[in-house]
């Protein structure tokens, strides 16, 4: 018996594996750090795994731990750097010089520290317009609010992001 739940646990895990590290990666836009921290997030989520009381919850408790665990190992190893374009939100992963993508993947660390900072609703709605490319109605039915709310709260946080990440002239 124990040997056919360790199988089991195993297949689940194996399930969530690419979801779970599909949430990290859009936080870090880097293979080697988001496989790093999806293992990290399993192993967090093993060790705490008496803490889970709906078995059904499991995928989005693992996606909880690891958006935490991606947001804290961000913060811990986040430079500051000035952004002059907030249209970045639309930049489309292509291949590019070394330099170039180095410059490319700061930006959109330094997007998303400001983007961490916003109030949820609005950081919400920002993610799952850009990072996720939902609908305007798919948001607010995710949501729970109205169409009209989710485009109020997106144009305040591209005007908010707009005005974080403009560069100061010296």
């Amino acid at each position: 018996m124990p040997a056919e739940n360790i199988n089991h646990q195993r297949e689940i895990l194996a399930h969530l594996y690419h979801p779970i590290f599909h949430t990290v990666y859009l936080y870090t836009r880097d293979l080697h750090m988001a496989e790093d921290i999806t293992q990290e997030t399993f192993l967090k989520a093993l060790k705490n795994l008496n803490q889970l009381r709906d078995k059904s919850q499991l995928k989005a408790w693992l996606q909880r731990i690891a958006a935490n665990t991606a947001r804290d190992y961000m913060r811990r190893n986040a430079r500051s750097f000035c952004v002059s374009d907030p249209d970045l939100l639309y930049v489309a992963a292509g291949q590019d010089s070394p330099e170039n993508e180095l410059l490319r993947k700061e930006k959109i660390r330094a997007i998303w520290q400001q983007v961490e900072k916003m109030p949820q609703g609005m950081r919400r709605v920002l993610l799952l317009r850009y990072f996720y490319d939902l609908s305007l109605e798919q948001i607010g039915a995710i949501m729970e609010i109205p169409v009209g709310t989710v485009k109020s709260r997106l144009n305040r946080g591209r005007n908010r992001l707009a005005g974080e990440l403009k560069c100061k002239e010296a």
